[in-house]
């Protein structure tokens, strides 16, 4: 074996072992991001199921409060006809909004949540694809370079 031949298969180790490196480094990127997203769609869906517990806790003590705004009618003498009726009426759309507002709360957080994993999955993706494409890119010059150099 010439030193010829040992430098043609020590530079083709070389362009090996950088193509291998810049691989392992995609694949590296891939793995974080599929990670985070899995860690991102996770605190979505708490963030959602926190909001959907807020809004069941809120709803029952809104509705606490119409049956105690009723009964002080009751207990006072006032029909529930007219101004009360209007105002636990009142209390009643209010109190679905408030409950409607905290479920969209969580439901947003879940979405957006959702989609930013998504978004980081699809980064690391085109990481990986990134790394492979660069490879074969500094492959192609290391190879050109080789035989200009006359080493092939």
């Amino acid at each position: 074996m010439g030193i010829e031949t040992a430098a043609a298969a020590l530079f083709i180790v070389a362009i090996g072992a950088q193509a291998v490196g810049e691989v392992a480094g995609g694949i590296t990127a891939t793995t974080a991001a599929e990670q985070e997203a899995d860690r991102l769609d996770q605190q979505a869906q708490l963030i959602n199921a926190e909001a959907q517990e807020e809004a069941l806790r809120v709803s029952k003590e809104r509705e606490r409060f119409r049956k105690k705004q009723k009964l002080a009618f009751l207990k006072s003498g006032v029909t529930l006809a007219g101004s009360p009726l209007l105002i636990l009426e009142e209390t009643k759309r209010e109190s679905a909004k408030e409950v409607e507002a905290i479920r969209r709360r969580g439901r947003a957080g879940l979405f957006f949540g959702q989609l930013q994993a998504r978004q980081t999955k699809a980064l690391g993706r085109s990481k990986l694809i990134g790394s492979i494409v660069g490879t074969a890119g500094s492959t192609t010059t290391s190879i050109f370079t080789g035989k200009t150099a006359g080493i092939f």
